[in-house]
């Protein structure tokens, strides 16, 4: 065989494994990030900031501040499990409306709107880029006096 033919494989087992087996995911999902990173991006954009102020502020004591359940509920003066249904809704809200807006903005299938969920799930869960955007997004609202009383307000 000379150097610039590729060899010929007749099935599927005799393809050798890659040296390192996660070469072909991070592959996959470098790929998956670069097809998909700027549209989830600009839908979860679109869809945080249609989150009310309390909401918001729920979100980044959770993520961004790694308080616990029980200690945003105490914050809050709410029980727990009503945090708990608050962040629930949230994340189901957040998702249908970045499904939505796959869908309307970007025309994408039902298959490729989940492939970029799953994009979105394991590249972009801890992104810096989403947190950033809800911080600014919550400092506006403290300049606007929109989350004025926001842990005071009624939680339920």
């Amino acid at each position: 065989m000379s150097l610039h033919q590729s060899p010929r494989f007749s099935n599927l087992d005799e393809i050798p494994e890659p040296a390192d087996p996660t070469a072909l995911q991070n592959v996959e999902t470098r790929l998956g990030l670069d097809r998909y990173g700027s549209m989830i991006l600009c839908c979860f954009k679109q869809a945080s900031s249609r989150l009310t102020p309390h909401e918001r502020l729920i979100v980044l004591l959770r993520y961004d501040q790694d308080l616990q359940l029980g200690e945003i509920a105490r914050l809050s003066s709410v029980h727990q499990s009503t945090i708990t249904r608050q962040i629930e809704r949230i994340a189901s809200r957040l998702r249908n409306d970045v499904i939505s807006l796959l869908a309307s903005e970007y025309g994408l299938s039902p298959a490729a709107i989940e492939e970029c969920l799953g994009v979105a799930s394991d590249t972009l869960s801890t992104s810096v880029s989403i947190l950033a955007f809800l911080k600014n997004l919550a400092a506006r609202d403290l300049h606007s006096g929109a989350s004025h009383s926001v842990l005071a307000s009624d939680m339920a």
